[in-house]
């Protein structure tokens, strides 16, 4: 009597913790899907009652890998403190710092070897322009995203000239 009692409070737990955390399935774009076969990402979202965050991590659905962590405001959804993007392999792939959904700080860019391309600066008392020293910037597909020192970021730049 005692295994089955304790065999169907474990079940019980079990149950209420896995509704407890649903996931939500994601796209390649990282939006919602209701079929569980075309999706790549799922995401699982936790409130935080001692704070006003929502704690939101989102997995790799081929090896349940991390992709992203961070934190939102319960009340705005806007991303705040510092948020995380994985490889798949595990690697680091961006850091970047938010308060109440704006870029505050570094955000920094690295390859899938774990290695620093790329980190900016931001600060808001500056205004919105890359430093003197920085001169242009091309995507991948050779297309110029910064040029003259304009764009988004204002502060310190540590670059890797492959992406120049």
């Amino acid at each position: 009597m005692m295994k089955e009692l304790l065999t169907l409070s474990f079940i019980f737990c079990f149950t209420l913790i896995s509704a407890a955390q649903d996931k939500i399935w994601l796209d390649n774009d990282r939006k919602e899907v209701i079929d569980s076969t075309a999706a790549i990402f799922y995401r699982i979202k936790e409130i935080d009652d001692d704070a006003p965050l929502i704690k939101e991590e989102t997995f790799y659905k081929s090896n349940d890998q991390l992709f992203s962590k961070g934190y939102l405001e319960q009340r705005t959804s806007y991303r705040t403190g510092t948020w995380q993007w994985f490889y798949s392999n595990g690697n680091k792939m961006r850091y970047i710092n938010y308060s109440s959904g704006r870029i505050v700080g570094f955000l920094s860019t690295y390859n899938s070897n774990g290695h620093l391309m790329e980190s900016y600066s931001y600060n808001k008392s500056r205004p919105g322009e890359m430093p003197f020293n920085y001169k242009f910037k091309k995507d991948n597909d050779g297309t110029l995203r910064i040029a003259k020192g304009k764009g988004p970021f204002n502060g310190a730049y540590v670059g890797n000239d492959k992406n120049i």
